[in-house]
């Protein structure tokens, strides 16, 4: 038993347009959640930087931005108290 022997980790089927926001919210606020930071721009190795700028990317930004609404929509989304792994895990968004 353990994480040597057995993944720590669980997979939940991308689904639906609500739990590709709220999962890509969770992925940025998790090093805030983790105590690395304590805010989203502050921590350098997240894709949050590059859906907030108009630098060029390899990442589908108008897509990303798209489901939230805009640019000012993912910022405002993203000041929201981060989102827990037990919401995600059960669809409870």
């Amino acid at each position: 038993m353990g994480s040597l022997f057995m993944p720590n980790f669980k997979r939940r089927e991308v689904d639906n347009e609500d739990y590709l926001v709220q999962l890509i919210h969770y992925i940025h606020a998790n090093p805030i959640h983790h105590g690395f930071v304590n805010s989203m721009d502050r921590w350098e190795f997240s894709s949050y930087h590059a859906l907030k700028s108009v630098k060029p990317t390899n990442l589908k930004r108008d897509e990303v931005l798209e489901y939230f609404g805009g640019i000012n929509e993912f910022v405002q989304f993203h000041a929201q108290m981060p989102i827990s792994k037990k919401c995600l895990d059960e669809g409870e968004f």
